[in-house]
């Protein structure tokens, strides 16, 4: 009787805990859509060479994935909760030397050392993060009911990402009318202000959730060497996520200035664009978390594929508004939420708990490499191409494309699905 009690008690703290949960990730995703968003076109009104802006990309991407190498060593040591209070409250305060960069530029500073002080505040932003991240996933997958896990991520996805899509079209508007007022950096320094505000009241609720028993024995550590050893399905997977990511990235900062630069959006017709894709990434989320418990997590991660080797040409086959948000950003959108969901769950799937905070820091390891070689990739082509074309971002993205084709047909197949599902 006394354990049927604590069971339930311990059930309805995990309960209680998701739900905190979707109101810290709203608060967190709403920080990201003041903050992370607009670091590019941050370093666009700084005039940023084309490599700058492939180093911003890179080098947090890059050096992310071995802090979180650090923050899975130290989960032995001390408990996930202490972690993510501890560097989530650091994280929220690096906001504010960026949001001092602004007020910088704003007083006429160099642009050029603004511009490599705004890699490095970044990249050590992307560091302190990347410590949190292996106690956060693994904290979430001692909460999340296994049989539920599609639809509370689906859930928890489409809520925080409407909180951020909210706060993305605000941060448009405050950036829009601080430029028609020629204050454009007083705009980025307040956005990074409030990315602060909201990365730190998300400390609230993450100190208000339950953390499970946890413990990591001797044997479930391993080296990432010995990781990469190993011919295991989810190695294959990492280096197959980690190919994605490096040809993803070739274009992937570009699109932003390819609205801003190419196509001359204000930044209320960039924000309405960009926010498209996260409007039908949250109304497709849902069926993604069905199709994940019901058919299993492969046939959602190769329908992604598909729709991410094909989204690069359409963003140059409909440069209009209408049709990018229209057709581009909807096949963005689905691929998104297939690939979000179908990626986590797979990852829950394949790896056991003691394990799960080391395993996805060495794949994000291969994952940041791949991101920070297709980064400079992606900088150095555009530069090229200026230098040959007067369609620099045409070629890039058709190189995009083709690199997404290859890693699909070379690496897709290298792994399979483990959960017992039905057949689509």
């Amino acid at each position: 009787m006394q354990k049927a009690l604590v069971k339930n008690s311990e059930e309805e703290l995990k309960n209680s805990s998701c739900k905190n949960s979707i109101i810290e990730g709203s608060f967190s995703g709403s920080s990201s859509s003041f903050g992370d968003n607009f670091i590019i076109p941050f370093a666009q009104a700084l005039f940023a060479q084309p490599w700058i802006i492939g180093l911003i990309s890179a080098i947090p991407n890059l050096l992310s994935p071995f802090a979180q190498v650090y923050g899975g060593n130290i989960m032995g040591k001390v408990s996930r909760k202490a972690i993510l209070l501890q560097y989530v409250f650091i994280q929220s305060l690096l906001w504010l030397p960026l949001a001092l960069l602004g007020l910088a530029a704003w007083r006429g500073f160099s642009f050029q050392i603004l511009s490599i002080l705004l890699v490095l505040g970044y990249s050590l932003l992307a560091v302190v993060g990347g410590i949190t991240g292996p106690a956060w996933f693994s904290w979430m997958g001692d909460i999340v009911p296994v049989k539920s896990r599609g639809a509370y991520f689906s859930k928890r996805n489409r809520i925080t990402g409407t909180f951020a899509m909210v706060a993305f079209f605000a941060s448009a508007f405050i950036l829009d009318l601080f430029k028609s007022r020629g204050l454009v950096f007083i705009g980025f320094t307040t956005l990074f202000s409030l990315a602060f505000l909201f990365r730190f009241i998300a400390l609230y609720f993450f100190n208000k959730q339950y953390e499970p028993k946890f413990g990591i024995k001797d044997e479930d550590h391993f080296s990432f060497f010995q990781f990469i050893k190993r011919k295991g399905n989810f190695r294959n997977f990492s280096i197959y996520n980690a190919m994605l990511n490096m040809s993803t990235m070739v274009a992937g900062p570009f699109f932003i200035v390819y609205m801003l630069q190419e196509l001359q959006f204000s930044y209320i017709t960039f924000m309405i664009v960009s926010l498209s894709g996260t409007v039908f990434y949250l109304l497709l989320a849902p069926v993604a978390g069905e199709f994940s418990d019901k058919y299993g997590n492969l046939a959602l991660i190769k329908l992604a594929n598909f729709l991410l080797v094909v989204y690069p040409i359409l963003w140059i086959v409909f440069p209009e508004p209408i049709k990018l948000i229209f057709i581009t950003q909807l096949v963005g959108g689905i691929a998104t939420a297939a690939f979000a969901i179908g990626t986590t769950n797979y990852i829950y799937d394949t790896v056991t708990p003691p394990k799960r905070g080391l395993c996805v820091a060495y794949m994000n390891i291969l994952g940041g490499i791949g991101i920070f070689i297709g980064a400079l990739l992606g900088g150095f082509f555009m530069g090229f191409f200026k230098e040959i074309t007067l369609k620099p971002f045409v070629y890039l993205f058709v190189l995009s494309c083709a690199l997404r084709l290859v890693v699909t047909l070379v690496f897709l197949p290298r792994f399979k699905e483990l959960r017992v599902s039905e057949k689509v």
